[in-house]
């Protein structure tokens, strides 16, 4: 891909002005900006217009934004790049991606893979079934039976319960008590 004619900034995180334009272009892409974010790489234009972003917190990619008026270009993949570099640099190895439904192809082919979606949020990991295998190397239970959690990830809550994830409304039926405002995902 020709890169030419933008620039690369990175940021730990952007702060003030830049912090400011950058929250600006996210929000033209209908996303927030997430203020666990400890890293962001943004290219411009050489007018400083950002044409694209992506933002890492651990080993989570989030806030990847293209605008409009640069789709196609390869820019998705270059900020992909450039932020699964920072976390290979890092010894983080095995990363998430939060992103909407829509853009499954795009991300599957930079070599993620689907874990779970719902009608607005799709999580997808950079490893074939690596949530799937973790599972499968934790010890079980010496007393079989029904075995459940709650984990929160970023505000998103899961509930495991027989290898399914249940809907909101289904989780809030069977625990009032627990469930929030949060959007909960299921498993396919």
């Amino acid at each position: 891909m020709d890169f030419n004619g933008f620039y690369e900034e990175f940021g730990e995180p952007f702060i003030g002005r830049k912090r400011k334009k950058l929250q600006e272009f996210l929000q033209k892409s209908e996303l927030d900006y997430d203020e666990q974010i400890e890293y962001t790489v943004n290219l411009a234009d050489v007018d400083g217009n950002i044409v694209a972003t992506g933002s890492i917190h651990q080993n989570v990619l989030k806030c990847i934004a293209v605008s409009d008026q640069h789709q196609g270009l390869g820019l998705s993949a270059r900020i992909v790049t450039l932020l699964m570099n920072y976390a290979m640099e890092r010894g983080r190895e095995h990363l998430f991606l939060f992103t909407k439904p829509k853009n499954l192809l795009m991300f599957s082919d930079l070599g993620f893979y689907k874990i779970i979606q719902t009608g607005d949020i799709l999580l997808m990991e950079n490893t074939r079934d690596g949530i799937k295998n973790y599972i499968n190397q934790l010890s079980r239970p010496e007393n079989p039976g029904t075995v459940g959690a709650i984990i929160d990830v970023d505000r998103v809550v899961f509930h495991a319960n027989n290898d399914k994830a249940l809907c909101k409304d289904i989780f809030r039926t069977y625990y009032p008590s627990v469930a929030s405002n949060d959007k909960l995902l299921t498993l396919n």
